[in-house]
This record gives C-alpha cells, structure tokens and sequence, in this order.
C-alpha cells in the first residue's frame, strides 16, 4: 500500500514539474511575440516629445482643376527637319545611308553622276585658265603702256577682255558652289580632279534618315526631295482648340500628353504657338506644342491625346487627389517618407510615392490614407530617431 502511495506522489511530482516547465516556455514564447516590432514603428522618449514642438495634420484634398482632352498629332520640329535632294539633274550612282540611320552634319547620303555637273566643270577651267592667260597679257600691256609704246586704247581693250574673263569664271565658280561643291572640292577640279561622275550630297544637319526616295540608278532633277532628316530629340504636337477656349490657352502653358493606347506613359510639353487664325468651317485655331523626346518615345505620325487645363473637348473625371506639406516629406536611402502618429502613442515612417509640388505643398501618389494623421512640424526630429534603429 505504502509503495503504491509512493509510486502516486512522485507521478503527481512529475506532473506538476511538467506543467510549470510547459507554463514557463508559453510565457516566455508569449513575450517573445509581443516584442516583435511592425515595420518602421518606433518610439521617442517623453523629454523628446516635452523639449521639441509636435504639430500633425491629414492629407488635404488638391484643388480640383477642369481639364480637357484634345487629339492631337505628333509631327516633325521644322525648325530641326531638313529635306536632302539633289541641286543638279543626273543618275543615283551610290547609296550610303537607309531610312532610321544617324547622320552627322555634313554627311555623304547619295552620290550623284550629272553630265551638267561636267559642262560646269570644263566651262570653270576654261574660264580660269583664259583669265590666267589675259592676267599675263594685261600685265604685258600695262607696261608697254607705261613706257609709251602701246597706244591707251589696246592697254584699255585688253583690261576689258581681262575683266570679261574674270566675270566669267566668277559666275563659273558661283555655279559649282550652287551644286554643293566645298571649297576644296573646287580646288580639286582646278587642279584637274572631276566629280561629275560622284558627286556626293550631304546631310545638313545631324539627326535620323526619317524617310527615303532614293533607288540606285535613279534619275533624278533638282525639285526632288531623296531624304528626309530630322532631329527628334525634339518634335511638335499639333492641337486644334475652339475659339472659345482660346483666351485659356497661352504660350509657355504645359500640356500633359499621352500616347493613344498606352494611358500610363505621361509627358509634359509646353505651348510653343497659339495660331492667329480660325478656321471658317471648325472654329477652331491650331495650337503647337514642343515636346522633349531624347528618349525617342514620340514618332512623327503619332496619335496622342493632350490634357490642358481650361478648355473643353471632353471632361475628364479624376479621383481625388490629396497632398501634404513638403516639411513632412523626408528622403531616406532613396525613397520618400512621412510619419505617421499612431493611436498607441508610437510613430511610424512609411514609405510614399509623390507626384507634382503645388505651392509649397507635394501631391501623395499612394503609400498613407487620408484619416492618418501626419506629422508636419517637428518631423525632422522624428526621422533623426528613426534612423537610430
């Protein structure tokens, strides 16, 4: 009886030892949950909080702005745009650039053989050569005349061919020069060298091969446009807006445009031209945009849409937008941050992404809702301990 008593006290002993160990762990797993920390959650000490001044506010809703949606077109900057054709008739001999090729300043494009490029030529060196051959029979008459053996009327007539000749191969040389020829090329054909069989056509400015005429062999005259090249690192965008919206549109004015099809991808241009003129059948007036485009998103041909403020194609209905003070926005390792007080006393940074600054104040794209109460004034503090975690 006595053992069996025993064996029940030291079962009992066991038990219990097995109870308060389980009891100990669970409170010791419990504590370990609750000291789990949120993601950017932090406190200050009450003399932080007493020696430094706190203010908070809510997100305030943007000033609600009509906007109108205009379709518009993206075409070439003129003033960036150059045509590329011949300026003498002839044959397409040589090809050396294709449509979407980068072209420098001054770059052969096409090489043109032209027969009347040859008559200029020979007409140039016969020109130089008679005005070389009358220099040195002025110079024999002058001094014939200054020593009195030759009468006043030949050294005159001479001095007349000499001038004849002069004018001659001037207009010569004007001619080459109007078919593109350079100065050394020129230099060239008086040193015998011809280029009626390769003339080159260059490119006068740098920029993209945007369009091609051009096929080996071709006859070609020189109303004829082979090439075009264009800078796009900038083009236009042509609008038309009606004439009562016009006293809304001004030069300078940014315009948000977007690609038809692709709604996300958002670029500014700004209001290059208002046009003078109304057109009799739309009433309405072209409106030019320039628009940067280094990242040759834009095409000439393009369709887009242009939002402007003040005028009215078509309404626009846009969610609310909200914004904060920009003392309340901080950059921490790259990102924007705001800090957030918290109902347990606690603080919290979180991370936001940002649109436009309106006077002093910063558009909240996403990241905190508008019942968070957001620290303005004394945020800077908030975020020198933040950065002690």
């Amino acid at each position: 009886m006595n053992n069996k008593i025993k064996i029940i006290m030291s079962l009992l002993a066991i038990l219990i030892a097995y109870y308060i160990y389980l009891s100990f762990f669970r409170s010791k797993a419990g504590n370990d949950v609750d000291e789990i920390k949120e993601p950017g959650v932090f406190s200050i000490s009450e003399n932080i909080q007493k020696n430094y001044k706190f203010e908070y506010e809510f997100m305030k809703e943007a000033p609600g702005t009509e906007k109108i949606a205009l379709p518009g077109t993206v075409t070439y900057n003129l003033n960036n745009t150059a045509k590329i054709g011949s300026r003498v008739q002839g044959r397409i001999v040589g090809i050396f650039v294709n449509e979407g090729d980068y072209v420098k300043k001054n770059q052969n494009v096409v090489s043109i053989a032209s027969a009347e490029l040859g008559e200029m030529e020979s007409r140039y060196k016969k020109a130089i050569s008679r005005k070389e051959s009358l220099k040195i029979q002025l110079d024999r008459a002058k001094e014939l005349y200054d020593k009195k053996i030759t009468s006043a009327k030949e050294y005159e007539s001479t001095l007349m061919e000499y001038k004849t000749s002069s004018t001659e191969a001037e207009n010569a040389l004007n001619a080459l020069r109007s078919f593109g020829l350079n100065p050394s090329e020129i230099k060239e054909i008086e040193a015998g060298k011809t280029y009626s069989l390769g003339l080159n056509i260059r490119s006068p400015i740098s920029g993209t091969i945007t369009e091609r005429n051009a096929v080996l062999g071709q006859s070609v005259s020189v109303s004829e446009n082979l090439f075009t090249v264009s800078d796009l690192s900038t083009v236009w965008v042509m609008l038309e807006v009606f004439e009562k919206d016009l006293n809304q549109v001004k030069i300078g004015q940014y315009a948000d445009i977007i690609p038809v099809g692709n709604e996300k991808e958002i670029t500014q241009a700004k209001v290059a031209h208002v046009g003078e003129v109304i057109d009799a059948t739309t009433r309405s007036a072209d409106i030019r945009l320039e628009l940067k485009n280094s990242e040759r998103k834009f095409r000439p041909g393009q369709s887009v849409s242009s939002f402007m403020q003040g005028t009215v194609a078509r309404k626009v209905t846009e969610k609310k937008t909200y914004t904060l003070p920009d003392k309340a926005i901080h950059m921490i390792e790259g990102e924007h941050f705001a800090f957030i007080k918290r109902s347990d006393g606690k603080f919290q940074a979180k991370s936001i992404a940002i649109g436009k600054s309106i006077d002093n104040r910063i558009i909240v794209i996403s990241g905190i809702d508008p019942q968070d109460e957001v620290v303005t004034e004394g945020s800077f503090i908030l975020k020198s301990e933040f950065l002690k975690i």
